[in-house]
């Protein structure tokens, strides 16, 4: 039994698939990369977060969300 059933659209082997139903590889060849948040293909030069494949917008959010989320602790701890 195979791992991955559908085959990607480009080199027709069985993987895990991006949302253009081509693999990672064929994408990258193509310089393209699919952020994992907000699952949009954009160009390979756009800047990602390599280890969480994150594009640079995703990747400020959460900075932003963190942030937020600390001075609201620090709000709570303070008793303000």
């Amino acid at each position: 039994m195979r791992k991955y059933e559908k085959l990607c659209n480009t080199c027709a082997q069985p993987a895990s698939l991006d949302s253009n139903e081509n693999c990672k590889k064929c994408n990258k060849e193509a310089g393209l990369y699919e952020c994992r948040e907000c699952k949009n293909l954009l160009p390979l030069e756009f800047g990602f977060d390599g280890k969480h494949r994150r594009c640079k917008w995703c990747l400020r959010n959460r900075r932003r969300e963190k942030r937020a989320e600390t001075r609201q602790s620090l709000k709570d701890a303070n008793g303000s």
